[in-house]
């Protein structure tokens, strides 16, 4: 696990992990084969937004939790490059979801209330990375990101499925995750850009057995 806080670069730990990748398969990335390697590292990346909503980091092992509450992720981020520190720049979903895919301050991007939307001249990650050559997807579950509010910007496909006439708060991640199997890169295709939006710890909190029993025999939502 290597762990960013704030001052260290991110460019010398991922040049790291490259090296770390050559070593591993016995290869010199000097060779023809390591430079067929280096070459598709030059590629554009894939890349996945993959947001659990109002999950909390202190609940979870690879940040100190006691509790075998994140087993999957913990194991992850053995693997990963894990930040230490993050800071939300509002205390509610559509402001720091805006900010997230801007990059602004909910001020200059101005969603900050249940009726303000994204504006159109505000550019999203997936408008940006669109016009470099990427296909973009977004599967969502929270009804204050969705495509009334702008957040559909810039993406080929933007699935809510809150308009399956499931009520958002319902909506599993493993209902998520199979929306996103035809949006998942092709092999010899191009960039892929994902955003997965989920809300499976949200309030009412109701998760299915077994899970709903692993800390308490009394589960209540």
């Amino acid at each position: 696990m290597v762990r960013i806080a704030p001052g260290r670069g991110v460019a010398r730990v991922l040049w790291t992990g490259l090296a770390t990748v050559c070593l591993l398969l016995g290869s010199d990335c000097g060779s023809p084969q390591g430079a067929r390697q280096a070459d598709q590292a030059d590629r554009p990346p894939h890349i996945v937004v993959y947001l659990a909503d109002t999950l909390r980091a202190d609940h979870l092992g690879l940040y100190g939790h006691s509790r075998p509450t994140s087993p999957r992720l913990d194991a992850l981020g053995e693997e990963a490059v894990v930040f230490e520190r993050a800071y939300a720049p509002s205390s509610w979903t559509k402001a720091s979801t805006a900010s997230l895919l801007t990059g602004l301050d909910p001020l200059a991007h101005g969603a900050v209330s249940r009726r303000h939307r994204v504006p159109s001249r505000t550019v999203l990650v997936a408008e940006a990375l669109s016009e470099r050559g990427y296909r973009t997807g977004a599967v969502v579950t929270n009804p204050h990101v969705v495509a009334r509010f702008g957040f559909d910007q810039g993406f080929d496909a933007f699935r809510d499925l809150g308009k399956l006439g499931i009520r958002p708060r319902e909506l599993r991640s493993d209902r998520v995750h199979r929306e996103l199997v035809d949006l998942l890169p092709r092999r010899g295709g191009p960039p892929v850009f994902l955003y997965v939006h989920t809300i499976d710890p949200h309030a009412p909190n109701n998760p299915p057995a077994p899970y709903d029993r692993l800390f308490t025999d009394d589960p209540q939502p």
